[in-house]
């Protein structure tokens, strides 16, 4: 899906990205979780890409500390959030080593 020549997971980092950090947390403590397991997987592929590890970290962190419980007993997003932490891991070592 293209939009405005941008793929989904590009777009949706743009709309993140424009959203002030406190504001974005507001927004995120009221999705559902049907949502917060479809930006899990964007994040995944975004991390995956190594496109911009800071804010997708940042948002991992604040939805893992609102929805830990649940996020951790569905297995797809459990998962994926295993991926997204190897995949920091990698990218941190190689910045380190």
């Amino acid at each position: 899906m293209q939009l405005g020549g941008k793929s989904a997971d590009e777009y949706v980092l743009a709309t993140l990205k424009g959203i002030r950090f406190s504001d974005l947390e507001k927004s995120l403590k009221f999705v559902h979780m049907t949502y917060i397991q479809q930006i899990v997987g964007v994040l995944e592929r975004l991390v995956t890409q190594k496109r911009d590890l800071e804010l997708c970290t940042r948002i991992l962190v604040f939805i893992l500390q609102k929805d830990e419980n649940y996020l951790v007993h569905s297995k797809s997003t459990l998962s994926s959030l295993h991926k997204i932490q190897g995949q920091l891991r990698k990218h941190l070592s190689s910045m380190h080593g």
